[in-house]
């Protein structure tokens, strides 16, 4: 079956089966979800687990229709972002000499401290660390930019060496534990990576650890 038959087929099966488009919507995304799965993080996926993710789907959609009313037709809704909506970025780096490459790593959270977004970067043809911290910090940048994000607070590596200069005390920052983790999954990982919403594991187990800390100094 060559591009073409698939789409027709596709298209055929969406228009023929009004009574099942959502099942064939959810079908089709889990599919692909668990293909990018596979290919970026090698995790594979078994029919059973394939079946029942999908059917969990249906029925929550299907609760949620029941619970809400649906929205007329001509209804216009459009998404505002929050006026008072900030964010921070803590970015890191890591640089090797011997190879003249580096790790850029971004993780950026909301007002509330929750994840919005994480990203990692295995850059070439480094030369220096002073090259590894403005291509960082470009990085950081634009990943925001890109998120969406138009008021973001920006924390690196030299405004932490400056602070620690000046106050001459252990530098507690929010978030700062969090981004050297990633350094950490940058250099393991070797490629480009990028999370939304969510983390990888070890930043999500980092947070949690800074979260008690802040609360134990709180308390």
């Amino acid at each position: 079956m060559n591009e073409a038959t698939l789409v027709d087929w596709l298209c055929h099966l969406y228009y023929a089966n009004t009574h099942h488009r959502s099942l064939i919507t959810i079908t089709i995304w889990a599919l692909w979800l668990s293909r990018n799965k596979l290919v970026y993080e090698g995790s594979r996926q078994t029919v059973n687990e394939l079946s029942s993710f999908v059917l969990g789907c249906v029925k929550e959609l299907e609760m949620i229709e029941k619970t809400y009313p649906k929205a007329s037709q001509d209804q216009l809704v459009r998404w505002t972002p929050l006026k008072t909506r900030w964010a921070k970025a803590n970015f890191d780096e890591g640089f090797c000499s011997d190879l003249h490459k580096s790790s850029t790593k971004v993780v950026i959270r909301d007002e509330n401290g929750l994840i919005m977004g994480a990203y990692c970067s295995w850059n070439r043809n480094i030369w220096s660390p002073e090259a590894t911290e403005a291509f960082a910090a470009v990085q950081a940048v634009r990943f925001a930019q890109d998120m969406g994000f138009r008021r973001v607070t920006f924390e690196g590596d030299s405004i932490v060496v400056i602070s620690k200069i000046e106050a001459q005390h252990l530098d507690r920052s929010e978030g700062r534990e969090s981004s050297c983790s990633h350094a950490k999954e940058g250099f393991r990982q070797k490629r480009d990576m990028q999370w939304v919403e969510e983390g990888p594991t070890m930043i999500r187990e980092t947070v949690a650890m800074e979260e008690m800390r802040i609360n134990r100094v709180n308390s």
